[in-house]
C-alpha cells in the first residue's frame, strides 16, 4: 500500500530572481505575496505537511535565455528560494539524480526541492517518481509565475488526475493576458480554487484531529484497549 498524505503543497520557484524587486526576472508584484508563502510554509511546518517545491536552475547559457533575460543561474544570489519558503529538513534533487525509494522521502524530509531548466517541474523525473509513489488527497500549489511554472505544475497534476487546489493570493503572473488563459484552462481542468486563510485553517483543524485520535489511541493502550465506562451506568 502506498504511503497516504490527506495534503502536500507545491512551492513553485519561490526564488530571489522571480520575486524580489530588483531580481533579473521579477514577476510583477510577487513580493506582495511573500507574507502569505511564509504563512503557507510556516503551517506546513507547524502541522507536519509536506513540501514539495521546484526551483529554476539554469546553467549559464541555456537556450532558455533567448526567449527570457538570464535568470536563476547556478551559483548566483538569484537561484536561491527565499528563506521564508525554505525548511531546515530538506534536500535537492537534480534532473539527473534517480530516485531509488521515492515513496519512504515523505518520511525522512520536510521539503523536497526539485532543480529544472524548464517551466515544467515534471522535467525533472523524480518529480513524478514521487508523485506516482504516494497518495495524496489533494495537492495545493502556490508560487510563480501564475502563467508559466505554476501553470505547468498544475496542469500536469491535473493531467495525471490528482486533485489541485490553487491557492489565488499565493500566486503572480507575468502579464495579464496570459494569465487569463491560464485562469481558464484551470476552469476548464477542475481546479480548486482557495485562499491562504483557507489553506491554513484546514491544515490546522486536520493536525488538532490527527493529535486528538493519537490521544485517543495511546488513552486505548494504557487501558489495555478496553472501551472507557459509560457515565449513564454504575
Amino acid at each position: 500500500m502506498m504511503p497516504r498524505w490527506d495534503c502536500v503543497f507545491v512551492d513553485v520557484d519561490t526564488q530571489h530572481d522571480f520575486l524580489d524587486t530588483t531580481g533579473a526576472l521579477y514577476v510583477p508584484a510577487s513580493n506582495e505575496i511573500v507574507p502569505n508563502l511564509r504563512r503557507l510554509v510556516a503551517a506546513a511546518a507547524a502541522c507536519r505537511v509536506p513540501i514539495l517545491s521546484s526551483a529554476d536552475n539554469h546553467p549559464p547559457n541555456d537556450p532558455e535565455f533567448r526567449r527570457f533575460p538570464p535568470h536563476c543561474v547556478r551559483g548566483t544570489s538569484g537561484q536561491a528560494k527565499l528563506r521564508q519558503t525554505l525548511l531546515d529538513n530538506r534536500t535537492v534533487f537534480e534532473p539527473a539524480d534517480r530516485i531509488t525509494d521515492p515513496a519512504s522521502l515523505l518520511e525522512i524530509y520536510a521539503q523536497i526541492v526539485f532543480h529544472k531548466t524548464t517551466f515544467d517541474v515534471f522535467s525533472n523525473p523524480n518529480f513524478e517518481r514521487l508523485i506516482d509513489a504516494i497518495d495524496v488527497g489533494r495537492y495545493v500549489v502556490f508560487g510563480v509565475a501564475t502563467d508559466y511554472c505554476v501553470r505547468a505544475a498544475v496542469l500536469g497534476l491535473r493531467r495525471r488526475g490528482r486533485q489541485v487546489m490553487l491557492v489565488g493570493d499565493a500566486i503572480r503572473a507575468v502579464a495579464a493576458r496570459t494569465e487569463a488563459e491560464a485562469c481558464r484552462e484551470f476552469h476548464a481542468a477542475g481546479v480548486i480554487w482557495t485562499t491562504t486563510d483557507h489553506v491554513v485553517d484546514m491544515v490546522g483543524r486536520a493536525a488538532k484531529d490527527a493529535a486528538g485520535a493519537d490521544s485517543a489511541f495511546e488513552a486505548s493502550r494504557r487501558d489495555g484497549g478496553r472501551p472507557a465506562p459509560d457515565p449513564g451506568t454504575s
